[in-house]
């Protein structure tokens, strides 16, 4: 679909730059991150509160990695 929009001049370079690294079309990369945005929205909501015992917890999206006990302390040890 072909239309003219207005962008302002931060999002514009944002957009120009991921154009470049990417070897796409402004309008192709305006759509990519478009529906980036929207796509990181809906898995934003897609999470669930949810009492697990005492604790309320929030249940990630399905197919999100989780991580273990054991990765979680390697990170904080900088290992």
């Amino acid at each position: 679909m072909r239309t003219t929009i207005t962008l302002e001049d931060d999002a514009f370079a944002v957009v120009q730059t991921y154009a470049k690294a990417n070897a796409l079309r402004l309008g192709q990369a305006v759509s990519q991150l478009v529906l980036r945005a929207a796509s990181a929205s809906n898995a934003a909501t897609e999470a669930k509160l949810v009492q697990k015992g005492d604790f309320w917890a929030i249940e990630p999206p399905a197919g999100t990695h989780t991580l273990t006990l054991e990765q979680v302390n390697a990170m904080r040890d900088g290992e």
